[in-house]
């Protein structure tokens, strides 16, 4: 079952709570859901980047949400995209 949600949300991404768009700010990032909620967070050291699959571990700041993990597949979004935030990840750590 947990399968299922994970396919829905991250990658067809048709559930509300699916992220949408994320924008890096000064220390932190911004998440869209596709029900238009905004998130702020920081990004995890447990985040997993690899040139095939990156997964974003996201604690939002002075909300009620737990933890969001955020799966990036490489075709979801420009391949010059995808490896700037890959290099961006890394170095940033």
């Amino acid at each position: 079952m947990i399968l299922i949600f994970y396919f829905l949300r991250d990658a067809l991404l048709v559930m509300s709570t699916s992220f949408v768009e994320f924008y890096f700010k000064q220390d932190f990032i911004e998440l869209t859901t596709l029900g238009g909620k905004k998130i702020s967070g920081r990004i995890l050291e447990t985040s997993f980047v690899t040139p095939f699959l990156t997964i974003l571990n996201v604690s939002p700041i002075n909300t009620k949400y737990k933890t969001s993990n955020i799966v990036i597949f490489p075709d979801s979004m420009d391949i010059e995209q995808f490896r700037e935030l890959r290099v961006r990840l890394r170095w940033e750590r």
